[in-house]
């Protein structure tokens, strides 16, 4: 069956299940879920703030999954990674190892090699805007709930969510208790996490909540080379949250945290590298000749401050954020005397440096009571400043003799430095964005509702940089700035069909800006490929949804398929001239999919969950583009064998030879078929002992690496992956439970990255192997 076959069979489940299912809907006063949990809820609608006010999920008119604290802790989710396909639609990865991106419905970060490229879903935490991608690194800590918005949020949310939008909500200070838990665990390959938080009111206006957390755990991989452990954790995090609310309509948020991790880096299993990925006992190894080291500090500092007046509410959320990455590499993922110095360059990155510093601001005023009777509103203005320091040095074998002999670090008639140097620059890229933003709901009747919301972004990047061409002449290698503005918004309709049934379309644009290229094509002998600056994109989303809930609330379906026009979609890719890859802009493309995410609680202590997506993606525009495996192939003869200078015309026109064309390809992190299948079971015992047990299955299919689907390394294998999780409740406030994570051991691919940049080689990340946890709890 083709993709295209299913997406509109699932389509058409989309408009016909609800007629379907109508036979068997029972009356409206039957036991449904109710937006506060209550305990007669078969399926408790979760509260969400989506559209910047709060929700019932399964009142918001766009496809939304909601994760509760206690689902997170169920299904032992702790970082951004365990999310990857929980959510329908959601892919999680890192670019270079290190920097965690996020896809959702294929819409993603396909110019992550570039600081100033903006990602593709926005990351909030209690609703203030996070900046930096690295910020995603940290651990899950003290988590109320997490929120998927699918789908481009081109109003509220604005740029950089093309894709979707994802919000953190965490467990905020409470004025009426004192409460707090700590607990502490142990597992495979030496785990270690203690955790512990602790709400105190102080006095009646003001409250504080503390929360933090350490963990350490051996390298899950060994290089062998080296002996070095890779995959290993040592992280601390902590955060400080105060309350104070000094009336019943007025109260203000402080929040400072921090996370910091110190380890040998991931494991990046090169795919060059001979070395079997497991050795006879079964242990992941590799065998790299260069280390490798990681260090992440994370960093937030925000306010929000709420205003309850008589019509509307006034929100002012602000945030200073800081990030500081060291780090050196492997960067051709490989041993060179067991792969040979004329199959690769021997490659290290000894300084990879960055620091990212960012403020942002945002206003924003929600309705309380409809205008007229019968028009919900939002209206708000953003403002975000990012600055960014970033240093970069390569040593490249040039001379393929296993060894990196010295340099001379003298520019000479415009070529780099002579001897065994790679990328070398200096950078300080900017950028700065303000928009305004509102959106309003028109409650028609009392089944009809018909929303419009609009947004103006100015957006502004500059990046000022000194590369191996000028670095040591003191004069910038260019000074870049683009500016563009946007317009976007989105409409919707929705529909009644019934008591807790809704079925709704809407049309949305969304908006990612662009920005410059730190390296470029030069008018020489062949075509330019990459320019100084690359365009924004562009998507026009069509979706069509059913919410509806069945069986006096034991059955939720919701369904949703949706179509993607998407221009001048940002990527990596190379140029003709020789270190000279950046981002450009493929003009045309289109993604067409269905989702289903359906709950049955046959039973108050059990129930289970289903998530499905459908993708088909393509090219559907010309786009002359150059692989740079393939220009590393063309050029192999004259660099290696003849000796010729990389920047030598023949080896340009070599490059040029290889040009393609994208018109058909799929695109990237967009598989065909994705799933997941869970099962809750909790029940109450006497004497106050609970016992509760949960079984996840996650099948991610399989998808290109990269948009120019070369056979040889952008196919990845599907992978399957099964959880469980099982403990007891005391009385007491004591609980214990044991968790397995990957039970079957499966090296799932989670990310494969060739770098466009240096010799270009290519590795894989993989699912961290089986991990068994067992873990104490005392909760008071």
């Amino acid at each position: 069956m083709t993709n295209w076959t299913k997406w509109s069979l699932l389509s058409c489940a989309t408009l016909l299940i609800e007629p379907c299912a109508a036979q068997v809907a029972t009356p409206a006063d039957a036991p449904v879920a109710s937006a506060d949990g209550g305990q007669d809820a078969y399926l408790p609608d979760i509260v969400v703030t989506a559209e910047k006010r709060e929700a019932g999920l399964q009142e918001v008119p766009q496809a939304i999954t909601a994760l509760t604290g206690d689902a997170l802790v169920a299904n032992n989710i702790n970082t951004f990674q365990d999310l990857s396909a929980l959510a329908p639609g959601l892919t999680v990865g890192n670019a270079e190892g290190e920097r965690t991106t996020l896809s959702i419905r294929g819409v993603g970060q396909e110019a992550n090699q570039n600081d100033v490229a903006a990602p593709s879903v926005s990351y909030h935490q209690d609703g203030v805007y996070i900046v930096s991608p690295f910020a995603l690194g940290g651990n899950f800590l003290d988590v109320g709930r997490v929120e998927v918005l699918r789908g481009p949020q081109g109003t509220l949310f604005g740029q950089n969510s093309t894709g979707g939008a994802i919000n953190l909500v965490t467990i905020a200070p409470a004025l009426d208790r004192t409460e707090g838990y700590v607990d502490a665990a142990y597992g495979s390959f030496d785990y270690r996490n203690l955790r512990s938080a602790v709400n105190l009111p102080i006095g009646s206006t003001m409250a504080v909540r503390a929360t933090g957390s350490w963990l350490k755990q051996d390298g899950t991989t060994t290089n062998i080379t080296l002996g070095q452990k890779l995959d290993q954790r040592n992280d601390a995090a902590w955060r400080f949250q105060l309350l104070w609310k000094p009336a019943d309509n007025f109260h203000i948020d402080l929040t400072a945290q921090q996370f910091r991790s110190d380890t040998n880096g991931p494991a990046r299993f090169g795919l060059l590298d001979p070395t079997p990925r497991r050795d006879a006992d079964g242990n992941r190894q590799l065998a790299q000749d260069s280390p490798s080291h990681l260090f992440l500090r994370s960093q937030l500092y925000s306010l929000v401050a709420t205003w309850d007046l008589p019509g509307f509410t006034v929100k002012y959320l602000g945030s200073h954020q800081r990030e500081d990455v060291r780090k050196y590499r492997d960067n051709d993922f490989s041993d060179v005397a067991l792969v040979g110095p004329l199959a690769v360059e021997r490659s290290f990155y000894e300084r990879q440096d960055q620091a990212h510093r960012s403020y942002t601001s945002e206003l924003n005023l929600v309705s309380r009571k409809p205008l007229f009777g019968s028009v919900d509103w939002v209206l708000g203005a953003f403002w975000f400043q990012q600055k960014i320091e970033a240093h970069s040095f390569e040593r490249v074998d040039r001379n393929r003799n296993g060894v990196f002999d010295p340099f001379n670090a003298v520019a000479n008639n415009g070529l780099p430095p002579a001897g065994d140097i790679g990328f070398q620059s200096d950078f300080f890229p900017e950028r700065r964005s303000f928009s305004f933003y509102g959106q309003a709901t028109w409650h028609a009747t009392d089944r009809l509702r018909m929303t419009g919301g609009l947004r103006y972004t100015d957006d502004r990047a500059t990046n000022r940089n000194y590369n191996f061409f000028t670095l040591p002449t003191g004069r910038p290698t260019a000074l870049i700035t683009s500016q563009g503005t946007a317009v976007t918004g989105r409409a919707a309709v929705e529909l009644d069909l019934g008591s807790h049934r809704m079925a709704y379309a809407s049309y949305t644009r969304g908006f990612k800006p662009g920005g410059n290229n730190l390296t470029y094509g030069i008018p020489d002998v062949a075509e330019d490929l990459v320019f100084r600056t690359f365009r924004p994109e562009r998507i026009d989303a069509y979706e069509l949804g059913l919410k509806a809930d069945f069986l006096d609330g034991r059955l939720r379906t919701n369904l949703a398929g949706f179509g993607y026009d998407y221009a001048d979609l940002q990527y990596m890719t190379s140029d003709p001239r020789n270190r000279s890859s950046g981002v450009a802009n493929i003009p045309r493309s289109r993604i067409l999919g269905a989702e289903a995410e359906v709950t049955f609680a046959p039973s108050r202590d059990l129930r289970f969950n289903t998530g499905l997506t459908l993708l088909d993606s393509k090219v559907s525009g010309h786009t002359r583009a150059l692989d740079s495996v393939n220009a590393t192939a063309a050029e192999r003869n004259l660099v290696v064998n003849q000796r010729m200078s990389i920047f030598a015309p023949a080896v340009t026109l070599a490059r040029a030879a290889v040009i393609g064309d994208l018109y058909g390809n799929q695109l990237a992190k967009t598989p065909a078929f994705s799933a997941t299948a869970g099962v809750n079971w909790d029940h109450q015992f006497g004497d106050g002992v609970r016992g509760y047990a949960s079984g996840l299955f996650i099948r991610r299919g399989a998808m290109e690496a990269r948009v120019f689907n070369n056979p040889a390394i952008d196919h990845i294998p599907g992978y399957s992956q099964v959880n469980l999780t099982g403990g007891v409740r005391f009385g007491g406030g004591w609980d214990v439970s044991l968790s397995a994570q990957n039970l079957f051991d499966t090296d799932g691919i989670s990310t494969r990255f060739t770098d466009v940049f240096g010799v270009n080689a290519t590795f894989d990340q993989l699912i961290p192997p089986r991990t068994v946890i067992g873990r104490v709890r005392y909760s008071f």
